[in-house]
Parts: C-alpha cells; structure tokens; sequence
C-alpha cells in the first residue's frame, strides 16, 4: 500500500544534501521566513553527534543577525558559538571566511577582498539576471 506524504521527499532532500557536506552555515535569522533552517541545523548537529566516523568530522557555524535572537526561539543553543553580524555584510562575510580558514586546509582570499568581489557582483546582477531573464530577486 501507498501512502502520499509531500514531506517525504523534502526531508530526503535535505537529508542527502547535509550527508554529503563537511561544513554547514546556518543563519537561523532567517528562520522566520524559511521554517526549515531550524530543522536543517537540528539535522546537522545530529549527524555530527551520532554519524558515524566521517559525519563526525562535520563543522558548522551558527548566524543571527542580532546577538542572542536565536534563543528566543531555541534556548538549547545556549553554549552554541553563534555568531551575530547585526546586519552588516561585512561582518557576515568576515565571520564566514575566518570559520572556513580556521577548519579548511586551503588558502582563502581575506574579507576586503572578498567584499570587493560581493560588491563587483551586487553591481552586475540586475543586467545579469534581465540579459539571462533570471527570476526577480526578493
């Protein structure tokens, strides 16, 4: 007998794209509009705590977007490292590139840079996006 449950390929979904990744950015600021960012760092953190050998190995970074606004909604991230950039971009590019050099073993560019290249980008993307008729951007 068949059963039609519309989560069931969702949570597949998710549940494959957490296995196969080493790192995970989570920005639970977003959690008011996108319900599952909770769920997909609860997913994470228990790969990470009761996966075997490699799942183990998983690193991940909290975001909020003002310090201490996760807990509202979820006091078991209390002892959590959970990173607030106050809704400044920088601060979110520079606390996500120091995670990665931290933990990855290559050689990442340092945030101006990095910020440059954002700005470089955010100037081009309307005509991107009208010249390859890409949707419009929230």
């Amino acid at each position: 007998m068949e059963y039609d449950d519309s989560d069931d390929i969702s949570i597949q979904k998710i549940n494959r794209l957490i296995k196969d990744r080493q790192y995970g950015i989570h920005n639970l600021s977003l959690a008011a509009r996108y319900f599952n960012m909770p769920l997909e760092l609860g997913i994470f953190i228990g790969c990470k705590q009761f996966g075997n050998i490699e799942q183990r190995r998983k690193k991940y970074l909290i975001l909020e977007n003002q310090t201490y606004q996760s807990r509202q909604f979820n006091s078991n991230l209390s002892g959590q490292d959970v990173k607030a950039y106050e809704n400044n971009v920088q601060t979110l590019m520079r606390s996500v590139r120091e995670r990665l050099s931290n933990k990855s073993q290559k050689r990442l560019p340092f945030s101006p840079r990095l910020f440059e290249k954002y700005e470089t980008f955010k100037a081009i993307l309307p005509e991107l996006c009208q010249s390859e008729n890409c949707p419009r951007l929230r």
